[in-house]
């Protein structure tokens, strides 16, 4: 099984070539499940995939724009609830190893809601402190992870989006204090960051960062064979996206 997740920095469908790059891109990784943030509700085009998109934000977005989407080959039993359902989506589906819980989400940025008005919890903010709204959503997202456990104890579990911080161990992007956060509310519902490893010792992405995670049950992180990242390409010297990706391959037995 593979599971993958990227932003796409808001696509556009004006951006033909952009467009195009970014699904030509999803087409080569091949993921059985897609967790998309900054996305667009029509930038999957491929076969046999079922997508579920959180609520767009009226003042921000338009024509099909939404922060995350959750695309599967595997059929969805359920969509289920989150304390944020304009950034954060939730879905039961059937996967080879058994019933998985898959949630996406963005966690807020640095600089949210400090010189611009950001969207937080159903609420416009504005005049907070650096990395306020990024601490508030990791403490909510601790309690949504804990309801889900509880209310569906037989399922596995993954989670993934843009987390907004480097887990890397090179302290490039956030704070000491909200990767401690995220690691603890992670660790209060068995959850672990698969993708905190060190990318710059392949070569794939240079000086940039790693912000988009995927984290999973003890279980489900066991069988992990493979973590596999992507830079954006280039078109007309301009990358397709300001994130990379990142994959996590899951063998179906161990």
């Amino acid at each position: 099984m593979r599971i993958a997740t990227w932003n796409l920095q808001r696509p556009s469908r004006t951006n033909a070539k952009r467009w195009l790059g970014l699904r030509e891109q999803i087409a080569y990784v091949d993921a059985d499940v897609w967790i998309l943030t900054e996305t667009h509700r029509r930038i999957v085009a491929l076969d046999g995939y079922s997508g579920h998109h959180s609520l767009p934000i009226e003042r921000i977005h338009s024509g099909g724009e939404c922060r995350t989407s959750i695309w599967s080959r595997w059929d969805v039993l359920d969509v289920v609830g989150t304390h944020d359902n304009e950034t954060s989506i939730c879905v039961s589906i059937l996967a080879p190893m058994g019933p998985m819980l898959v949630y996406g989400t963005i966690i807020p940025y640095g600089g949210a809601g400090q010189k611009h008005r950001y969207r937080s919890n159903g609420i416009d903010q504005d005049g907070q402190a650096s990395w306020q709204l990024h601490y508030a959503a990791i403490d909510r997202l601790k309690q949504d992870w804990s309801d889900l456990k509880k209310r569906f104890p037989q399922h596995g579990v993954c989670v993934g989006g843009d987390f907004n911080q480097a887990r890397d161990g090179r302290g490039r992007y956030g704070t000491v204090a909200g990767q401690m956060q995220l690691t603890g509310a992670l660790e209060a519902s068995s959850l672990l960051c698969v993708t905190e490893q060190d990318f710059f010792a392949s070569g794939v992405f240079g000086e940039k960062s790693v912000i988009d995670h995927l984290c999973f049950d003890s279980d489900l992180a066991t069988r992990v064979c493979n973590v596999q990242p992507w830079d954006a390409n280039l078109i007309e010297g301009k990358p397709i996206s300001d994130h990379g990706g990142v994959l996590v391959e899951i063998a179906s037995q161990c």
